[in-house]
């Protein structure tokens, strides 16, 4: 994948949940629960990003579409701190 690297994912853990998929089944864009895990998913994905950035890691913050990226790891740090 263009420009290569590695994209970082989390699944908030209720997506394993009976509850959270009856909610994506009936394509409820409307439900909080889907809402949050959303929100969730995006406030970590970024942290993660930026904890990685302080690191010393190469990163970058893909624009996807509209209000969606794409955080990528390029490359370990040139001086590791340890």
């Amino acid at each position: 994948m263009q420009p290569f690297g590695v994209a970082l994912d989390w699944r908030p853990p209720l997506v394993e949940t009976d509850t959270y998929w009856e909610i994506v089944l009936a394509q409820d864009v409307t439900a909080s629960l889907l809402r949050y895990s959303v929100a969730a998913k995006q406030i970590i994905i970024k942290a993660m990003h930026d904890v990685l950035r302080e690191a010393g890691f190469q990163v970058l913050m893909d624009h996807e579409e509209r209000n969606s990226y794409i955080y990528r790891v390029l490359a370990a740090p040139r001086f590791p701190l340890g």
